[in-house]
């Protein structure tokens, strides 16, 4: 794991639009103050979870690989309890609820949003993107990386493999992260690859949950029970290459479940998890 340090930071930007109405957007900014925390260098694997189910500390499972290829679970990364043939790719199709199941097995939590954003725009630097502010977001994350034609039910792009001039590149996980992709802390794939859920359930950052009884919101979590999807964050595969990676944010059912999402754990500060 990595040690993000402390600090105090702009949650938000007014310079960027949530592309789902006012649930999902980035505004108002909010002066945010976080503890130091631990957050994994990469999403969690295939073979790590298979470990975890195998050993029982984690009764979920995400779903299974199918055959066929104009299903959505065609590209889902787990293949079967007995199968380590996927072993080293990031663990997708799977659902918030077992993602904290994933993470507490572990000894470790979801990210908050606001560790997650942090995290991926370089703490104080507040970064549009993992690697910075510039870049061809194709050329720096793996997105834009969808089958074509588009799949019946998955809205995929695929933009960033489908480029005039460039051989194809296969679509679905790849199964290396772009090396390009890494924070200046060495986290790696925030910006592409699979979004990610977090701990906290999806508010606008206009209402109770983000409105700050100081001037500053210290260590946020939004819990409203009334509200009733999870956060994500960071773009996946199947995403359009747009700016903003670090910021964005979308939302989902605890039990949503697309080839898409995946999970990275996190811990708070202490000795080295």
């Amino acid at each position: 794991m990595i040690c993000v340090p402390g600090g105090l930071f702009v949650l938000g930007d007014a310079r960027v639009r949530g592309s789902g109405g006012p649930l999902v957007d980035v505004t108002p900014e909010r002066i945010t103050t976080l503890a130091p925390f631990f957050i994994d260098a990469k999403e969690l694997t295939v073979g790590a979870a298979r470990q975890l189910f195998s050993s029982g500390r984690v009764q979920g499972r995400p779903r299974v690989r199918v055959p066929d290829e104009s299903d959505d679970d065609a590209l889902c990364t787990y293949v079967g309890p007995s199968d380590p043939s996927n072993d080293g790719l990031p663990l997708n199709c799977v659902s918030h609820t077992l993602a904290v199941e994933l993470c507490a097995a572990l000894g470790k939590r979801l990210p908050t949003e606001a560790e997650w954003e942090y995290a991926a725009g370089n703490t104080q630097a507040e970064t549009f993107e993992p690697w910075g502010n510039v870049g061809d977001v194709c050329a720096m994350a793996d997105v834009g990386l969808g089958r074509f034609p588009l799949a019946a039910k998955l809205a995929e792009s695929s933009e960033c493999r489908l480029l005039p001039g460039v051989p194809a590149r296969p679509a679905g996980v790849p199964q290396t992260s772009n090396p390009r992709d890494v924070t200046r802390l060495g986290v790696q794939a925030m910006g592409g690859g699979l979004s990610e859920h977090v701990a906290d359930r999806l508010a606008p950052y206009s209402g109770a949950c983000w409105s700050p009884e100081q001037p500053f919101l210290d260590n946020p979590r939004c819990d409203d029970p009334t509200a009733v999807n999870f956060v994500i964050r960071g773009l996946s595969i199947f995403d359009n290459p747009r700016p903003g990676a670090a910021i964005e944010r979308q939302g989902a059912g605890a039990d949503f479940v697309l080839p898409s999402l995946g999970v990275r754990c996190a811990a708070a500060a202490g000795p080295t998890p």
